[in-house]
């Protein structure tokens, strides 16, 4: 499956069906570099942030934050942007 961008609420990722090959990413369409990564058996909350230097996009950092059921969307969200707030 093509990676897709959508709001992400719990209700949303619930509705995402698991891999059934490859992981496939849905980022948000609300918080840039806020994303979730489905595999064939759970889904991640991650958070992304690209590094430039001279306009040229020199490498991509991806942490996860934790898994869909384990946390709550709203908060996840909170804690991508307090990551990303810390990077740059």
């Amino acid at each position: 499956m093509a990676d897709q961008t959508v709001l992400l609420t719990d209700k949303a990722i619930a509705r995402l069906p698991l891999a059934a090959t490859a992981q496939y990413k849905v980022h948000d369409t609300e918080l840039k570099g806020f994303l979730v990564l489905v595999g064939k058996r759970r889904k991640s909350f991650m958070a992304q942030g690209d590094f430039w230097r001279g306009g040229i996009r020199e490498f991509s950092v991806r942490k996860k934050l934790g898994d869909f059921g384990d946390l709550a969307t709203r908060a996840t969200r909170l804690k991508s942007f307090s990551e990303r707030s810390r990077k740059e």
